[in-house]
Order: structure tokens, then sequence, then C-alpha cells
């Protein structure tokens, strides 16, 4: 990708869902690839652009400010906290423990 890719091509690939992948034996299955995308169509534009630019095309934080025409200090901001919040749609919180009233067994 180049540095002058427009921010429009960014937005359409993160928001394209695809199903069909070829399957390696440490690459996530369809159903998690899915959850990861609704995760990161999910983030607020702007730090969705800065995420796909360095996390999936593999931009150095210096390449992805100039091409969103952003400081370096933005687009990391911006990183850190769209992993952040990635990482938070992707957990899953364990069920709470339950106790049994009658018989105090939890």
């Amino acid at each position: 990708m180049s540095l002058y890719t427009s921010v429009a091509a960014v937005n359409r690939r993160a928001s394209i869902v695809s199903l069909w992948r070829p399957t390696f034996p440490n690459e996530p299955d369809v159903a998690q690839q899915i959850d990861l995308e609704r995760a990161i169509t999910k983030l607020p534009q702007a730090m969705r652009e800065a995420f796909v630019l360095v996390k999936a095309e593999g931009l150095t934080f210096e390449e992805a400010a100039e091409v969103l025409g952003r400081t370096v200090g933005t687009v990391k901001h911006q990183v850190f906290h769209a992993v952040r919040r990635v990482r938070a749609a992707l957990t899953v919180a364990p069920e709470p423990i339950q106790k049994d009233k009658e018989t105090h067994v939890i």
C-alpha cells in the first residue's frame, strides 16, 4: 500500500467482511475473524483509520500520520485506544458463579 492511499479506501477495507479465507494452523477461524472485523467497524472513524493503517497494513506511526495528515502523537494515541477497545470487545466475560441457596454450595 502506498502512502497516498485514500482514507476512503481504508474505511472500505475495514468494513468488508470476507467469508472465504484459506485456513492455516495458526489462523483464527471465520467466526473469530468476523468478530474482529465487527469490533474494528465499531471504532470511531478516525481511530479505525489509524488502527487499520498501523495494525492491519503494517505502516509505521510516522507513515500513517503522513497518510492521515495527523501528528505522530495523535496516531499513537488513536491506535493505543483502538487496541484497547478491540480487545475489550473480543474478551468474553465469565458468567458469575451463583450460590445454591438451599445447600450453600457454590
